[in-house]
């Protein structure tokens, strides 16, 4: 599911991007999932969404990642 999950980033498919989360067993395994990119650790979906230009997916991705962040008790920053 993460190579689907990091292809519709690529491609901008936003649809894609919320069926694959909404149906996800692990949405946190998803949202951390990288793929080798120019880089060592590889891109996440936000990097693949943000380098293809994809604002909307991009937006989407960070919200998406705020919520989870707020739900498993995270502080959000500083």
């Amino acid at each position: 599911m993460a190579t689907d999950w990091l292809s519709a980033a690529k491609d901008g498919d936003l649809a894609s991007l919320r069926r694959l989360h909404a149906s996800s067993a692990e949405p946190d395994a998803l949202l951390a999932s990288h793929q080798p990119g120019v880089s060592s650790v590889g891109h996440s979906a936000l990097h693949w969404a943000s380098s293809g230009g994809h604002a909307e997916c991009a937006r989407w991705l960070l919200g998406t990642a705020a919520e989870r962040a707020g739900e498993c008790g995270g502080s959000g920053g500083g």
